[in-house]
């Protein structure tokens, strides 16, 4: 999916929404604290109506946190307006 990046381009204050999603088919040892599953994280873009790029991780190994800053690093956005969950609320700047 990131070679759509490379083809949209991305005006200053356009509006982009990054999201991540649990594949409910996925989940493994669903009744216990062992509990694991794959999510898709997607940015998508407002003006275009495209998903400029997704990502995957396993919660065991990862956070949607984590994944949504790495996007954001790798897409060199200046001047966009990003929507995000409340959970992307951290009192820890991203790097």
């Amino acid at each position: 999916m990131r070679w759509a990046s490379e083809y949209i381009q991305i005006s200053p204050g356009e509006w982009l929404s990054i999201d991540g999603k649990r594949i409910r088919g996925t989940v493994s040892n669903s009744n216990t604290k062992y509990q694991n599953f794959i999510c898709v994280v997607s940015v998508f873009t407002h003006d275009q109506g495209l998903v400029l790029t997704q990502n995957q991780f396993e919660n065991k190994h990862g956070s949607e946190i984590s994944t949504v800053q790495a996007l954001i690093k790798t897409l060199h956005l200046e001047q966009a307006v990003l929507s995000l969950d409340s959970l992307h609320c951290q009192k820890k700047p991203a790097t």
